[in-house]
């Protein structure tokens, strides 16, 4: 055992009066609830602060060290780098015992390492108080070895410095992640970071999923350019986030919804409600508008809350099914009777059903793309790829009225407008005859004039 956890050891066998045997056997314990990853001077530590014996850590026994010197077993290590990287707080749970950790990525110009917090100091990413960019200073961390590759772990005697005075700033690599503007979203997009006002929320639902239940919730975000449906999923959804909240997301990532594109915040996605950016933000107002009922003749690119009635005159055979992985948000393909992620390997998907068909309202035809559980509403629930959803959504809707709503794009492929549906319903021909009979007062009524 090294000569400071056995320091600490007689420090607390004489202050506490615990029997050296015991006080090992605590400090195995507190190494295997850590899953080897506590060393045992940051175990001895930690069982003195349990029982209230003072440890002061000495400084003077660190070193600071390049990154590209750390060797797996090095210990009270100084090391000073640029956050490049901060991934989402995990919780574990070892021997009954719950807690958190949160790794980053730090970089100093000889090279990268991962960072592991535990605890106290995961508390620091929650409160936004450790940002991508920031300078940091590991002080008395610990190095281990972990697939082959060194990691810095910060444990009970160590700390962490924000911004510490530096000579030759420059020398530190800047993060490859920027904040993106709300007009700047597209399809598709990975490892988002953006700053938005709450102007909307929507409650909490359970949806189903091929491995069972997860939660979700959605709210709508904006900055000075623009709106956007943001959708939390897991333990995301259970942050307490209310209207004139200003939140920042970390490591979103976008997809192609039912009224344009939507942010999403996974597993690795990180939700912070920042009090310190309201004033940024304080400014930015959204009016949310209501749908207008139009011909297909009408309709423009750009229209946002389109209402169209038509007829079914043909369904397109598009592929009615794709896939999403919930841990890192690539595309998932089907395998042997089952969704596998083509980046990862992993099978935690989410299925999203895509319906196309004509609608003609006699006025003109145009395209209609159908997304979840509009599109689900048509297929039925199922997600096999197996079964012919074709000639399903052929029977229910071929040459049925509907009332489509949702927003109008340009198809680029085929060079045409199409309307993404957001609602897609049976028409209430109660409602349907008063707005006719309305539309014919109305033209009479000019008529006459």
């Amino acid at each position: 055992m090294l000569a400071d956890a056995e320091k600490i050891i007689r420090k607390i066998v004489e202050e506490a009066g615990i029997p050296e045997e015991e006080v090992r056997e605590r400090i195995n314990k507190k190494i295997k609830a850590f899953a080897g990853l506590l060393t045992e001077a940051g175990a001895a530590y930690a069982v003195a602060r349990e029982l209230g014996v003072d440890v002061a850590v000495d400084r003077e026994l660190s070193q600071r060290v390049a990154i590209k010197d750390l060797k797996p077993g090095m210990e009270r290590v100084d090391v000073v780098g640029r956050i490049l990287r901060i991934f989402p707080p995990r919780v574990f749970k070892r021997d009954g015992r719950t807690g958190k950790y949160c790794r980053l990525i730090i970089g100093d110009g000889t090279g990268t390492v991962r960072v592991t917090l535990w605890n106290r100091d995961v508390s620091l990413v929650e409160q936004g108080k450790l940002e991508n960019g920031q300078l940091v200073e590991i002080i008395n961390g610990y190095v281990r070895e972990y697939n082959g590759e060194p990691v810095l772990t910060l444990s009970f005697d160590s700390r962490i410095v924000v911004n510490p005075e530096v000579e030759n700033a420059d020398r530190f690599p800047k993060p490859e992640n920027v904040l993106v503007k709300v007009k700047d979203l597209m399809p598709d997009m990975r490892d988002v970071d953006v700053v938005l006002k709450v102007v909307r929320t929507f409650p909490a639902k359970t949806v189903k999923g091929e491995d069972g239940e997860t939660e979700m919730r959605a709210f709508i975000g904006a900055d000075e350019t623009g709106s956007v449906r943001v959708v939390l999923w897991g333990e995301k959804a259970r942050v307490n986030i209310k209207e004139g909240d200003v939140v920042k997301i970390v490591s979103g990532y976008t997809r192609e919804g039912l009224s344009g594109v939507n942010l999403h915040v996974g597993k690795m996605g990180l939700v912070q409600i920042r009090e310190d950016l309201k004033k940024e933000l304080e400014g930015v107002k959204v009016e949310l508008q209501q749908k207008e009922r139009k011909h297909v003749s009408e309709l423009e690119e750009g229209d946002k809350f389109a209402e169209v009635r038509g007829t079914v005159v043909q369904v397109y055979r598009t592929k009615p099914l794709t896939a999403v992985c919930n841990s890192c948000g690539a595309k998932a393909e089907w395998r042997d009777g089952k969704w596998v992620c083509t980046q990862c390997g992993g099978e935690d998907v989410r299925v999203v059903p895509v319906l196309a068909f004509e609608l003609d309202d006699g006025t003109g035809n145009i395209r209609v793309i159908a997304f979840d559980r509009q599109a689900a509403k048509i297929y039925g629930d199922t997600a096999n790829p197996d079964a012919d959803l074709h000639e399903i959504a052929e029977r229910k809707v071929l040459g049925e009225e509907l009332v489509v709503s949702g927003y109008v794009r340009r198809n680029k492929y085929f060079d045409s407008l199409e309307l993404v549906a957001k609602v897609i319903r049976e028409p209430n021909w109660e409602y349907e005859l008063k707005r006719m009979l309305s539309e014919v007062e109305r033209l009479l009524g000019e008529k006459g004039k």
